[in-house]
């Protein structure tokens, strides 16, 4: 559901984009193009995965302070790391293969787009939760073995 409504703003975005900014629609389409043609692959695979880990990492990072500061560090450090790696993030890149492809001036197919959505997803998948998560949840029962004993008074 969340992917879904992801993927539905995220074209509304590039509706207005297209309507605001005509003069951006050879960039648009020349952007999307690289992530519509990555294709099934090895690299495209590990692109994703990377894009997968940056983004949980980046909501792991949100999520451990109240302080807007470090929220604010964590959020352009990593979006700088997504962009400027050309990391292959499903809805992200997505947004830029949308304004492609209203604009009318992509050489690649909503069908493309489909393909590779549906790849990164996959690789996002892995890197989030297969990489991110799992390890995170490995260290969960020495936590709660480590909290029982504090609670029970028996040790730090």
């Amino acid at each position: 559901m969340t992917l879904a409504a992801n993927l539905a703003g995220g074209l509304v975005m590039a509706g207005l984009i297209v309507v605001a900014r005509p003069d951006l629609d050879s960039t648009a389409a020349r952007l999307g193009r690289h992530y519509a043609m990555l294709g099934i692959s090895w690299r495209s695979l590990l692109l994703a995965v990377l894009a997968g880990v940056v983004i949980t990492l980046l909501t792991r990072m949100q999520h451990a302070t109240d302080d807007l500061g470090p929220k604010l560090v964590a959020a352009v450090a990593m979006s700088f790391v997504l962009v400027a790696a050309q990391l292959f993030h499903s809805v992200l890149d997505s947004i830029l293969m949308f304004t492609g492809l209203l604009g009318g001036q992509a050489t690649y197919t909503w069908g493309d787009w489909a393909l590779a959505m549906a790849w990164s997803a996959l690789g996002n998948i892995i890197g989030g939760v297969g990489l991110v998560t799992s390890i995170r949840l490995l260290r969960v029962p020495h936590r709660v073995a480590e909290e029982r004993r504090v609670t029970a008074g028996t040790g730090p």
